[in-house]
């Protein structure tokens, strides 16, 4: 199996916003993006945090982004991916 370093370390700090142990087990189960809310700031919080993080890590853009760039459109097109696909409901 592949290792997913970097998408891991995202996952962690996105399941911190809401107080929850991230396990690969557990985003197996169907719909596990939706059992949680986030509020609108803290949803902020976390998009600066991963702007900053694949601005600042090379092999972070390799993993996750279609055509790694430290473009800021494209890492933002790549962020608002990530959360429409796997991001928290928002309260």
């Amino acid at each position: 199996m592949k290792e997913y370093k970097h998408l891991e370390v995202i996952m962690k700090k996105m399941f911190s916003y809401v107080n929850e142990e991230f396990s690969w087990d557990y985003v197996k189960e169907p719909n596990w993006f939706i059992k949680h809310e986030i509020n609108q700031e803290d949803e902020d919080n976390f998009i600066k945090w991963f702007e900053n993080y694949l601005l600042n890590n090379k092999e972070a853009r390799i993993e996750l982004m279609f055509y790694p760039s430290k473009n800021k459109r494209d890492i933002k097109n790549t962020i608002n991916l990530f959360l429409f696909n796997y991001g928290w409901k928002r309260k």
